[in-house]
């Protein structure tokens, strides 16, 4: 038995309780985690279907397990596997040195039991991360505060994290990339469904695209909306820029603020303009290397659950 046998049954594994109805991230990565665990046995259970051996591994969990479709759901695995590599990905574990630290450290139970990877994977755990997002349809001045934070960024030698999308985030990913810098995409559908130039900077290894997606996602709501936890994670602080009053952009900075990043932003919606702990800044003209260095060194205080309602 290999190292690379056991990887690649590790691999497998988790991508086939991925596919199992009921389980979610927090009981594939307690499964994953456990001393001792047996994956190439683990692997043959579930591609055999034997059913007779899986409390063996699993414990109590083998009755969350779709026993009478095992061995389809196996298939199916194989196949992601082996679409993986044909197209050139990397699949990170959480045990691997590549795999995001932040999302150990800030997600616990909540990290992605894997990710999918392309490009510099150094990237994922450089030393300074900024997170820029916002909206889909920005201003004029919108585009011009992004454009110009993730310039400061890169001129602070920090990777730009955003999500992808049109509007801010790309204006960002532009930006960083333009600037010389680097620029990390967390999306939430397949990877190489995205910008071809975007492809090339993360192939060129100045760029990196992460996705808990399997291959060939395509972009849903729901993928969306738990993707935004991963940019807040990522990020040592997040810039929010013309967010609407629910969405993405808001989420972000809620799950950022719980997690005692700092968090900026132009132009937020009067309703919140006292309900999230943000500095809010006036213009692009704001903007500089001391204010932006000032956010990246230095987290708040611990803001708690922002998804609870105040209390009355």
């Amino acid at each position: 038995m290999t190292e690379d046998t056991r990887r690649t049954a590790r691999e497998l594994l988790a991508l086939c309780l991925s596919l199992c109805a009921g389980w979610g991230r927090v009981r594939i990565n307690r499964v994953m985690s456990r001393p001792h665990l047996d994956a190439e046995r683990a692997w043959s259970i579930l591609r055999e279907g034997a059913i007779r051996e899986a409390a063996g591994i699993f414990a109590t969990d083998a009755l969350a397990l779709p026993l009478d479709s095992l061995a389809e759901l196996a298939a199916k695995a194989q196949h992601h596997h082996d679409s993986i590599r044909a197209r050139g990905l990397r699949m990170l574990l959480p045990e691997d040195k590549a795999y995001p630290a932040a999302w150990r450290e800030s997600l616990d139970s909540d990290m992605p039991p894997f990710a999918l990877a392309l490009g510099n994977t150094d990237l994922a755990n450089a030393r300074w991360r900024g997170g820029i997002v916002g909206t889909r349809a920005p201003s004029g001045d919108g585009v011009r505060f992004a454009t110009r934070c993730a310039e400061t960024l890169v001129a602070l030698d920090c990777a730009v994290v955003s999500g992808g999308a049109a509007g801010i985030d790309a204006a960002a990913h532009n930006a960083a990339l333009e600037s010389g810098g680097n620029t990390i995409f967390i999306v939430p559908a397949d990877i190489l469904g995205y910008c071809p130039a975007w492809i090339e900077a993360a192939i060129s290894g100045r760029a990196l695209f992460l996705s808990e997606s399997l291959p060939g996602a395509l972009w849903t709501t729901h993928a969306a909306v738990q993707r935004n936890r991963l940019i807040a994670a990522m990020a040592q602080a997040v810039w929010v820029v013309e967010p609407r009053k629910e969405g993405g952009s808001i989420r972000t900075a809620r799950i950022a603020a719980g997690l005692n990043r700092p968090v900026a932003c132009y132009r937020p919606p009067d309703t919140f303009k006292n309900v999230i702990p943000w500095l809010v800044f006036s213009g692009p003209d704001a903007l500089s290397k001391d204010t932006i260095r000032g956010m990246l060194e230095h987290a708040g205080p611990t803001q708690g659950d922002l998804f609870k309602p105040p209390p009355t």
